[in-house]
């Protein structure tokens, strides 16, 4: 696969098909092997690509440790509370790294398409607050496109969810089979956690034992 970002503009694509990367890992694409020419499009959207990935990279190690921390090798302790919350610093550091750079990146081509993607590409990542900012960036021309439209509708399904929202009362059964709601447990004078996880996530599995220690 080679991704391009193409506008109404003739482009060349010269490259050996045994040197095309055959995926990309979590964004991160290889283009050194491959030239595109023709798409200042492109070339913008190349340009985005490598400036996130440092920090895609950066969150994805500190995510290796925290996963690390939670698995320690076998016959060894779990290193104390303090080392995995380091690592959790690590990632949330990494987060808002990469928050401040999409902000600076949709800031600084707000008429193009490549500027609309960029936020569209980082959506979850960001507050409803901060969701409504960035989309007020844009130009109303670039807005007013179908793409434009597209990233309007996706941001309003995120900020459903997103920090700053008001919560979604869902409704479920409790061990005996009894309807709750979260609105029963919410605002009682304490904190209430709703943990999200899948039987087949292995991150996910190995998390729940220090969940249950916290």
């Amino acid at each position: 696969m080679i991704p391009l970002f193409i506008g109404n503009e003739k482009v060349t694509v010269t490259a050996s098909f045994d040197e095309i990367p055959l995926d990309s890992f979590d964004g991160i694409y290889d283009y050194s092997k491959i030239k595109v020419t023709g798409s200042p499009t492109h070339d913008l959207y190349v340009q985005y690509k490598a400036g996130i990935g440092q920090y895609v990279k950066a969150r994805g190690d500190a995510f290796d440790k925290y996963i690390a921390y939670l698995n320690p090798p076998k016959g060894t302790k779990k290193g104390p509370v303090s080392e995995g919350i380091a690592a959790v610093d690590m990632i949330d550091a990494a987060t808002d790294q990469t928050k401040d750079y999409v902000k600076k990146f949709v800031a600084a081509h707000k008429d193009n398409v490549v500027g609309a993607y960029a936020l569209m590409d980082n959506l979850e990542r960001f507050s409803a607050g901060e969701i409504d900012a960035l989309l007020a960036t844009l130009t109303p021309s670039l807005l007013n496109s179908p793409y434009g439209e597209r990233l309007a509708q996706r941001a309003g399904e995120v900020k459903r969810s997103a920090i700053g929202s008001p919560f979604i009362d869902l409704e479920l059964e409790d061990n005996n089979g009894n309807p709750v709601k979260l609105s029963d447990y919410l605002g009682k004078g304490r904190y209430v956690l709703v943990e999200f996880w899948a039987s087949w996530c292995g991150p996910f599995r190995s998390d729940v034992p220090h969940l249950k220690d916290v």
